[in-house]
């Protein structure tokens, strides 16, 4: 399933937000991706301008939208890719589910944005510590079967992912049962 998205680009973030009283604008003629690094640049360096987040983008963006960038991301609470890219309303077509995982429903949505938005850039965004990863690595017995709710579906597709199958089997030569 991952292997379909038309472009992965994986950047690295840290966590951790400040407002600066003193911002910079975002420069004019930067590419999609260019946007994002800065912007991300901007968040590690504490310089959030926090563009496009008022009520006029609001208004603005009623009838319409133009995002830049899809982002798939993680549901995980800490990480929020409008604020770890600096970006505002408007600016990303964000895709958010436990565990990262590609949906025929979530490849529709990114399809969509493609076909109808003309995003160029797809950003499959990871993070450290998932809380859906961790339980698909640690639940070697089966045991998530017995709660017979949605979560199994997450471990169940993750359980039959490829990628995650073989690192399981990696982790598990090594002794290590803790994976990103």
């Amino acid at each position: 399933m991952r292997n379909t998205i038309l472009t992965i680009a994986i950047l690295s973030m840290t966590i951790g937000c400040k407002k600066e009283e003193t911002a910079t604008p975002i420069p004019e003629k930067e590419t999609p991706i260019e946007q994002l690094i800065s912007g991300n640049q901007r968040f590690i360096e504490e310089k959030s301008i926090h563009p496009h987040q008022d009520k006029k983008t609001v208004l603005k963006n009623q009838n319409e939208q133009h995002p830049f960038a899809v982002v798939l991301s993680c549901s995980d609470s800490r990480v929020s890719p409008e604020v770890l890219f600096d970006q505002g309303l408007g600016d990303l077509f964000v895709i958010r589910n436990a565990g990262n995982l590609i949906s025929d429903i979530d490849m529709g949505s990114i399809e969509y944005a493609v076909e109808h938005l003309d995003v160029k850039l797809i950003v499959v965004l990871g993070h450290t510590e998932c809380g859906a990863i961790k339980a698909y690595i640690e639940d070697k017995d089966n045991l998530y079967k017995k709660h017979l709710n949605h979560i199994d579906d997450i471990v169940a597709t993750l359980a039959e992912e490829k990628e995650e199958q073989a690192e399981e089997k990696k982790c598990r030569r090594k002794k290590i049962y803790w994976v990103l």
